[in-house]
């Protein structure tokens, strides 16, 4: 899958990525919401993973944003990243438009099930 992988935090970043690279994924990382609308406008993905509190645009607002786009791009499932705890979240998360949830750190086999639920099919394009 092309996932879009929204973290600010650096180090959180690159240890996601390299678990979802060592999947077989192809990778492109936002530093924040704001960077993360300007490269869906121009881009598609399959997935995005995105963290709920960044600094310049959180993931509440930043999904809303995409939900608002034009065609496919507003359509991109959205999986939510965070540490706070689940029941704390997942309905706000749910509102703004997100598909999922995953709590830090990602755990590698919940992450393929969510993949695998919201992904591609493997028969698609």
């Amino acid at each position: 899958m092309r996932i879009l992988l929204v973290e600010d935090n650096l180090l959180n970043a690159l240890a996601l990525k390299r678990i979802l690279e060592r999947r077989g994924h192809e990778i492109l990382h936002a530093d924040g919401g704001r960077k993360a609308l300007e490269i869906l406008d121009s881009s598609g993905f399959d997935l995005v993973l995105m963290d709920l509190m960044m600094p310049d645009m959180d993931g509440y607002e930043t999904a809303r944003r995409i939900r608002g786009m034009e065609g496919e791009k507003s359509r991109v499932p959205i999986v939510a990243v965070t540490a706070l705890l689940a029941s704390q979240a997942l309905e706000r998360c749910l509102r703004a438009g997100m598909n999922s949830f995953l709590t830090k750190p990602v755990d590698e086999e919940h992450f393929r099930d969510v993949a695998e639920r919201l992904g591609p099919s493997p028969c698609e394009p």
